[in-house]
């Protein structure tokens, strides 16, 4: 008798055990795919970051514009290379899904990274006039006109009315990150 008690609590051992494997390969595959979703997301801020009027395509002029923001220039011809090389169904703006294929070998970490760089350098080239404290209106409208946007002092206010979360006329750079993620989420939420 006691041959068969062992036999059966060997028998609903091996049976937990192999219960227990299948659930931690589910288990596995979750997390596989939470970090997944969690790859694609930072993906989009990334995107968001250049797709600046939120059309869910990068072309030449918003590509353009962050490269300046960053401190690099490229003519157009360069610019149309680099299009070229991501756009990979020749339509002459890059996608989030050029865009992902593109990242598939990146190392999140770098683009997280990278991201968080050029909302600081994109900060600091606007914060300059007040000593990288704030984005002002002024400075707003300074550095987009010496980009070549030259806006209107109300589409300006437009712009800082958007992104600051008080009426103070600035912007800080907590704002700055934060609209940033508002973008990517309704981007994300647009379906795009």
């Amino acid at each position: 008798m006691a041959d068969e008690k062992h036999v059966a609590e060997n028998y609903f051992d091996e049976g937990n055990t192999a219960r227990d494997d299948k659930d931690e390969a589910v288990k596995r595959e979750e997390v596989g795919l939470e970090d997944e979703e969690k790859r694609l997301a930072e993906l989009k801020v990334v995107f968001s970051s250049f797709d600046t009027n939120n059309n869910g395509k990068i072309i030449k002029s918003e590509l353009d514009a962050i490269l300046n923001a960053m401190g690099q220039s490229a003519n157009d011809s360069l610019l149309k290379d680099i299009i070229n090389e991501v756009d990979g169904d020749g339509n002459g703006y890059i996608t989030f899904d050029n865009f992902v294929s593109m990242m598939t070998d990146k190392n999140i970490e770098e683009i997280t990274d990278a991201s968080e760089a050029e909302a600081k350098g994109a900060f600091e080239v606007f914060s300059e006039r007040s000593a990288g404290r704030y984005i002002s209106l002024d400075g707003l409208k300074h550095t987009l006109a010496t980009f070549g946007h030259d806006l209107t002092l109300a589409q300006c206010k437009k712009i800082m009315e958007e992104i600051s979360s008080e009426e103070d006329g600035k912007i800080t750079y907590e704002e700055l990150k934060i609209f940033m993620s508002k973008e990517e989420i309704s981007s994300e939420e647009d379906g795009k």
